[in-house]
This record gives C-alpha cells, sequence and structure tokens, in this order.
C-alpha cells in the first residue's frame, strides 16, 4: 500500500528536482549534446547520439514533435488525482461538520449536566436546611428544658443563699438575746427552705444523646435527628416476618426499629446504644442488633438478658454497626447480620458462634455499600 510517508517522500524529491527554463539548455550528461529527443520506450530524454547508440532499436521522436502528446498522458494521470481531491475536500468537510455537531452537542450535554446538578444542589440545600432546621429544634428544646433547670436551680441557690447570710449576719451583728430570741423562727424557716429543695434527685434532665442518622433515602430526604429522649415515640413496626395460625391463637414474629433508648442506654449487659433492628427465633427468643455497641444481644420473650456475641472489628466473628438482623426460621435457624461499615453479612448460629461471611465493599455482584435489614421470603431467599 501506498503510504502518506510515501507521498511524502515523493513530494521532497519532485522539489529537489532542477527546474529547466529552456529546454535548449539541458545536454546529455553522456554527449554533451542538447536533449531534443523524447524516447517513449524508456520514457527519457535523449541527445541524437543516445538515438543511435543506447537508445537505437527504441520508439523516439523530436521533443518539438512528441510534446503535446506526453502533456495530454500527464493530464489523463491528473484525473484520477483531481478526483481523489474532490472526494478528501469532501470528507474533510463532512469531519468539520461532524466536530461541529459533537462539540454543539456536547456543549449542550455539559449544560444539560451543570443544570441537573444546580437542581440537585438547590435539593439538597433545601434538605440541608431541614435537617438543620430539625437539629436547631433538637438542641433548642433540650437546651430549654436545661435553662429552666438552671433558673430553678438558681432560684433554689438564691434563696439558700439569702437565708444563710441571714444566719451567718445575725450570728456576726446580734446580741445574744436578739440570737437566742430568733433562734426558733431561723430554724424554722431554714428547715422550711430545705425541706423544698431536693438536692438528692437533682440531675439534667436532657442529655447530648442525639445523633445525625444518614439515612440517605433521597436528595429530598438525606437523614434524621434521632434523640434518645423521643426515642419511644419514634419505634415503629420495621416488618413482620410470618403469622403462624394454630387452632386457637395466631403469633407474629415483628421487627421494631427504635432510633434510640434513653431508658437502657449503654454499654452493659441488657442496656443499647442506638438498636436498630430486632429478630425471634421459633422458640421466641429475641436477638437485638446493638448497633453503637458493635454486637447482637439475645432476650427470653419477657425480656431476660441471655447472652451476647459480636465485638467492633472486621475479622470473622466480630461486628461493625450492626444494624439489621434476620433468622432462617423456616429451616436452619442461623442468624443474618448485616455490617454497615465492614459492608458484609454475617452468619451465626443461635448461641453466637460464628459460621460464615459474605460480601464485601463494592457495586458488583456480592458486593454491598453500608447494607440494610435483612429478610427472608416464603421460599427461605434472602434479601
Amino acid at each position: 500500500a501506498f503510504h502518506l510517508n510515501n507521498l511524502k517522500e515523493l513530494y521532497s524529491a519532485m522539489k529537489k528536482m532542477p527546474a529547466v527554463s529552456d529546454p535548449q539548455e539541458a545536454t546529455c550528461s553522456d554527449h554533451g549534446r542538447p536533449l531534443e529527443l523524447f524516447c517513449e520506450s524508456c520514457d527519457t530524454l535523449i541527445c541524437i547520439s543516445c538515438s543511435v547508440h543506447s537508445h537505437k532499436h527504441h520508439e523516439y521522436d523530436l521533443v518539438t514533435e512528441i510534446y503535446s502528446k506526453q502533456c495530454q498522458k500527464l493530464r489523463e494521470c491528473l484525473s484520477p488525482v483531481e478526483a481523489k481531491k474532490e472526494v478528501l475536500k469532501n470528507f474533510l468537510s463532512a469531519l468539520a461538520e461532524k466536530e461541529g455537531e459533537i462539540r454543539e452537542r456536547g456543549e449542550g450535554v455539559l449544560e444539560e449536566i451543570h443544570k441537573m446538578v444546580e437542581k440537585m444542589m438547590d435539593v439538597l440545600r433545601q434538605s440541608e436546611r431541614k435537617l438543620t432546621e430539625q437539629a436547631k429544634r433538637v438542641i433548642d428544646d433540650k437546651l430549654k428544658v436545661l435553662s429552666e433547670q438552671v433558673k430553678s436551680a438558681e432560684a433554689s441557690l438564691h434563696l439558700l443563699e439569702d437565708v444563710g447570710d441571714y444566719v451567718e449576719q445575725s450570728l456576726k451583728t446580734g446580741s445574744p438575746q436578739q440570737v437566742l430570741g430568733s433562734k426558733k423562727q431561723m430554724m424554722k424557716h431554714m428547715s422550711e427552705v430545705t425541706a423544698g429543695i431536693n438536692v438528692e434527685g437533682l440531675h439534667p434532665k436532657e442529655k447530648a444523646d442525639f445523633i445525625l442518622s444518614k439515612s440517605i433515602k433521597s436528595l429530598h430526604h438525606i437523614g434524621d435527628i434521632i434523640s434518645g429522649s423521643v426515642a419511644l415515640q419514634q419505634c415503629r413496626v420495621k416488618k413482620i416476618d410470618h403469622i403462624t395460625p394454630t387452632d386457637t391463637t395466631r403469633s407474629l414474629s415483628i421487627s421494631i426499629k427504635a432510633p434510640n433508648s434513653s431508658l437502657f442506654e449503654g454499654s452493659t449487659t441488657g442496656q443499647f446504644q442506638y438498636p436498630c433492628d430486632i429478630a425471634i427465633d421459633r422458640q421466641g427468643l429475641v436477638y437485638v442488633a446493638d448497633f453503637f455497641n458493635n454486637r447482637i444481644q439475645k432476650f427470653s420473650p419477657c425480656g431476660k438478658f441471655i447472652t451476647e456475641f459480636g465485638d467492633k472489628g472486621a475479622g470473622s466473628g466480630s461486628l461493625n454497626e450492626p444494624n439489621g438482623i434476620t433468622i432462617d426460621t423456616a429451616v436452619s435457624g442461623l442468624v443474618y447480620v448485616s455490617e454497615r461499615s465492614n459492608h458484609c453479612i454475617s452468619v451465626f448460629n443461635n448461641e453466637g458462634v460464628f459460621i460464615s461471611s459474605f460480601g464485601r465493599e463494592g457495586s458488583n455482584v456480592n458486593e454491598f455499600y453500608e447494607p440494610l435489614g435483612l429478610t427472608f421470603d416464603k421460599n427461605g431467599f434472602l434479601y
């Protein structure tokens, strides 16, 4: 194939050829005579001596006679050159047109992306404002309660200080007769004041027990502010695993989602730090996903603590922010736990012994990103 490099070499060679303005000046390099003849057999200029020696039996003619004929042959060779030039010009024009279309379309798409992101940012800003207002309401409510406690405590303190100052002043400046004369009254007054103030039962009615729950359901809902003091009000049924009819009763296995509970907050057995999910096995035993304590707690049907399993980590049997739990009550009785920060599902037996785990962080098959919630269908498939 004749490539672009070949064309460049040919063009360079043509540029290097000497331009001859007067044909009479061209002489034969062998005989020194004018090149007045053109050999058609060899397609080259020759002199009269060449015609009787090296070109003796070739077809040749005078340059002046054959020039027009050879020019016509050159013009005929130019025809495909011109045709291909036209094709290439049309192709370049088409390329330029497509380039313009691509650039125009690209500008349109980039503008659409910009507008889309701007709209998303507007929605996110609205969500941010809503979430910020929600957080401020929780903060203000808690601070209001504490402020009222502060006012009450300060008023009580001032009252005690006034009583104490009065008694101290009486002892310093009063005569024995005055002090003893008003002793009964002062003691009664002090007794009444101190009786009305119960310092043993004093404790802050609010705690810094609110968190940001990053439950991004959509751009319009990027999370909630969960406070321990309102956790019981926010408990709700998350799912019903199954309903088992008998002759006289119907029993359900349900999961309750409670963001937090100030009644049982803590890290000791039977206490929780943001319990996320529960599951009930075939014996009615209750398993609780204790999120911030990185464990599963097991209770009797009446709420008596039985055991716990899991500790914070990424190894076998460890848990990292367990936020979902379900039990294969139909077949194996195994306990399946979704781990938010380990991006996996861990499997335990009903005694809390680690069996296996599956999944890792990612978006491909058998990969998760902060998995939340688990359930089995009637055919035993895990979702």
